[in-house]
């Protein structure tokens, strides 16, 4: 990934993460509070709005500092080794050439 590429993703992840944080604040201690929320959520047929109120503050919080923050972006290093896994089996595993219980053929005969 490029240096503008990078700098893209970052700015991206901080606009993103902040509105998302921005917008449970809001739900939290804007308009009409949690009551406001909580009353929006129930006019929907929810139950439990004050509880679904207060867990969409919380995630969305949450998710916007994190998101923000870089935890819940996927790292480069991570990806790269979630490809990796899997790629060349263990020695004796079930694909390798020498099967899961020693060598076969030739080499069998051989030792």
């Amino acid at each position: 990934m490029s240096g503008a590429e990078a700098f893209a993703v970052l700015l991206l992840r901080l606009v993103i993460g902040a509105t998302m944080a921005v917008h449970g604040l809001n739900h939290w201690r804007g308009g009409g509070r949690i009551a406001g929320t909580a009353g929006w959520f129930e006019s929907l047929g929810l139950r439990n709005g004050r509880l679904q109120a207060w867990m969409s503050v919380l995630t969305e919080i949450g998710a916007g500092v994190l998101l923000a923050a870089g935890p819940a972006a996927p790292s480069r290093s991570g990806s790269a080794s979630r490809r990796r896994v899997g790629c060349s089996p263990p020695s004796g595993g079930p694909r390798s050439p020498r099967g899961p219980r020693g060598p076969k053929g030739r080499e069998a005969r051989e030792t």
